[in-house]
């Protein structure tokens, strides 16, 4: 059905599909409009999606805008923008994605003199979703425009890149208010940062993105404090001109479950995060605190190189400990399996198939001067 489609209009009902369910259902439907070849996506969302505001089918909603922007549809000057609709009393109090965009904010500039209509997608959208073409048209046409090749993302306001001296420096992250220091990092652990990868989700690279490392030092606005990942994308298209292809394929990952709500403590210390290990013979206690379920889902995605999706619902940092044992030839006294305890937090893991992004570097170079 969706084959040479020109456009799909997106809507998933958290309460009819449940929350679990809806966000797998938002990211299946905008994967296989790409597969496709369908040009156009719009997603209804909500307003306050994008704040982190641990309401889960909030938060799913945010999780399947990423998916949608990720897979890139055929947008002229490949612009994407994600309306936020809010301000348009009584038309329609939800978050709009629409590929390819119109306003970052729709309603706000209504008398602007230079704001543009993208008319043929307009009319394109309302033929094939009559029921909400009054509202999609009010809304875009308030809307200005975003010039064509204008990178609305934020960026960093200062940031430098120099080769790490192992001599005068000790290796290691940190964020302290508004800044960032990364000593001893390579290109591929900025890369992973910024897009949320596990290793072997990235290919094709060169061997320098690994064996080089920089010290990497960047400052930002309060108003972009949430924002680090897009100001990290773009700091490596300008500094390291990389180029990556995404593309999503069907693969066996795992559903991060809750078994025994009742053993996760909310974490007495928030915005506190830290893990701690402790190593007695082969036996090891593993501290982890103030740790969301998406930050162990992706501790577990590391360890058994392969997806784990947060399917918890939980929002929020909890505090839990997992006491492991360490391998026999495992050399590294802190080095120990995780999976196999997380029962011990009241957690469980499924296998199942679902969708999965990779990326494929197409060009990278090593930074440019400061």
């Amino acid at each position: 059905m969706l084959w040479r489609a020109w456009g799909v209009f997106g809507v998933q009902n958290a309460g009819e599909a449940a929350v679990e369910k809806e966000k797998a259902q938002g990211k299946r439907l905008a994967t296989l409009a790409r597969e496709a070849g369908v040009e156009h996506y719009v997603y209804t969302s909500v307003g306050s999606a994008h704040k982190q505001t641990g309401v889960p089918h909030f938060d799913n909603k945010w999780r399947i805008e990423e998916t949608v922007r990720g897979l890139r549809f055929a947008i002229p000057n490949d612009q994407t923008s994600t309306p936020q609709l809010s301000q348009c009393p009584n038309l329609l109090p939800k978050r709009l994605v629409w590929h390819p965009g119109i306003s970052t904010d729709p309603c706000a500039d209504a008398v602007a003199a230079n704001a543009t209509v993208q008319w043929s997608t307009i009319r394109a959208i309302i033929r094939g979703v009559r029921s909400v073409a009054f509202t999609l048209l009010m809304c875009a046409a308030f809307g200005q425009a975003p010039r064509a090749g204008v990178d609305t993302r934020p960026q960093f306001e200062v940031a430098s890149i120099r080769p790490f001296d192992s001599n005068a420096q000790r290796p290691g992250i940190g964020f302290s208010g508004s800044r960032f220091t990364g000593n001893g990092v390579s290109a591929r652990l900025l890369i992973e940062m910024a897009y949320e990868l596990q290793p072997f989700r990235l290919s094709n690279a060169p061997g320098w993105i690994d064996s080089e490392l920089y010290t990497v030092q960047a400052t930002w606005s309060e108003a972009n404090g949430t924002r680090f990942r897009e100001m990290l994308q773009r700091l490596l298209e300008e500094r390291f001109h990389l180029e990556m292809r995404r593309e999503s394929k069907e693969q066996n990952l795992y559903g991060l479950l809750v078994r025994d709500k009742n053993k996760l403590q909310p974490t007495k210390t928030p915005g506190r995060s830290a893990t701690r290990a402790r190593a007695e013979d082969r036996n090891v206690r593993t501290e982890f605190v103030a740790t969301t379920m998406g930050r162990f889902a992706e501790i577990l995605s590391r360890e058994l190189n392969r997806l784990v999706v947060d399917e918890t619902g939980l929002p929020g940092e909890y505090d839990f400990v997992l006491e492991t044992e360490r391998e026999v030839d495992e050399k590294n006294m802190f080095v120990t399996p995780l999976v196999p305890s997380v029962g011990q937090a009241g957690l469980k893991l499924e296998a199942r198939k679902g969708p999965v992004e990779f990326y494929t570097i197409r060009a990278i170079e090593r930074p440019s001067e400061n």
